[in-house]
């Protein structure tokens, strides 16, 4: 998908520019960026919204002028080994679709400040073909190695990027929209317009510390209730995510790394869902960072819309394991456990 243009009548000041891209949903992520109006303009006046887009490269433009210039993407089949050749997924024809929507994650729900009815006027649609000059040539960006600034979050010293492992550190509670993560150490995010209402406090189990999330209402989204730890992860690298959890009764947890509000939420993991038991058991996934380096990335455990079944996390580990993917010279099987790859021909 790629969003030409996008508004959110509560911040009429700015609108924003989007592709869409990755594995299937709801693994798949987003690139965007933004565009504010001068002082005096917003979208309530006529203005003209366009891309070029170009094999390889897509710019996002503003009455003429270009605020944003994407060339790094990905596209990967579910249990397929490697991804499809660059420049898919934008190497196919789309369709354009025109619409004015109300309520959703992007703009949020409508109050009762909410103004109806709600009015979306278009003077004109144009497409033009590429004249005057060849097209681009596609070419994949090459991922150069970084390592991480002196002034990120490091790792311990046992190469776990997450700190307070066993819950010594006050758990922040963030139920504000204006509220800001506590970038070192645990959170718990509950934000009123989501509707989840809870608890977390750090307890023992088996004489282990874990914290424990008491669920009073689950709210109307999976981010109802969610424990986050801020970490630091590199463009290219492959990472390790292990935990301890446990419920109740079964009950299922979703899980992801993802970046933050100035990432547009991106997901970075692709969401991870397990499901627990009265049992502690152990859980991991590993995933690569295709997207830009974000040093102030998220660790979610997402806990809402399912239920007001307890749940305990401990023992979570973050790693760096790019060298020892690097190192593992057999072949692997795909998520479904075929050793064949591209077995569809794709």
């Amino acid at each position: 998908e790629i969003d030409i243009m996008e508004a959110a009548g509560g911040n009429p000041d700015k609108i924003g520019g989007t592709i869409h891209y990755g594995e299937e949903y709801p693994n798949n992520t987003y690139t965007s960026g933004d565009y504010h109006f001068p002082e005096g303009e917003d979208i309530t006046g006529y203005h003209t919204y366009s891309v070029e887009w170009e094999p390889g490269e897509i710019r996002w433009y503003v009455d003429g002028e270009l605020y944003q210039t994407l060339n790094d993407w990905f596209s990967k089949g579910t249990n397929q080994a490697d991804k499809y050749a660059f420049p898919a997924p934008f190497d196919q024809e789309f369709y354009m679709i025109l619409n004015l929507a109300v309520g959703g994650w992007y703009g949020g729900n409508p109050d009762e400040t909410t103004e109806f009815p709600g009015e979306m006027e278009v003077d004109y649609v144009r497409v033009y073909e590429l004249t005057g000059r060849d097209y681009k040539e596609p070419v994949e960006p090459v991922v150069e190695d970084e390592e991480l600034p002196e002034d990120a979050k490091q790792p311990l010293e046992d190469g776990n990027l997450i700190y307070d492992q066993s819950y010594q550190e006050p758990i922040t509670v963030v139920d504000q929209p204006e509220d800001s993560l506590d970038p070192t150490y645990w959170n718990f995010l509950k934000l009123p317009q989501f509707g989840g209402e809870g608890t977390m406090e750090a307890t023992d189990v088996d004489g282990e510390r874990f914290a424990k999330t008491t669920i009073e209402n689950p709210g109307n989204a999976l981010w109802s209730l969610q424990q986050i730890q801020k970490i630091a992860i590199l463009k290219g690298h492959t990472y390790e995510v292990t935990f301890d959890a446990k419920s109740n009764t079964n009950r299922n947890l979703m899980t992801k790394v993802s970046g933050g509000a100035e990432r547009g939420y991106a997901n970075y993991s692709g969401e991870k869902t397990f499901q627990l038991s009265d049992v502690v058991q152990s859980y991991n996934y590993t995933f690569t960072l295709n997207q830009d380096t974000d040093l102030a990335a998220r660790l979610e455990f997402n806990m809402g819309s399912n239920g007001q079944a307890p749940v305990w996390i401990g023992n979570v580990r973050v790693e760096d394991v790019t060298d020892q993917q690097e190192e593992e010279t057999s072949k692997s099987p795909l998520g479904d456990g075929n050793r064949i790859y591209n077995g569809t021909f794709d």
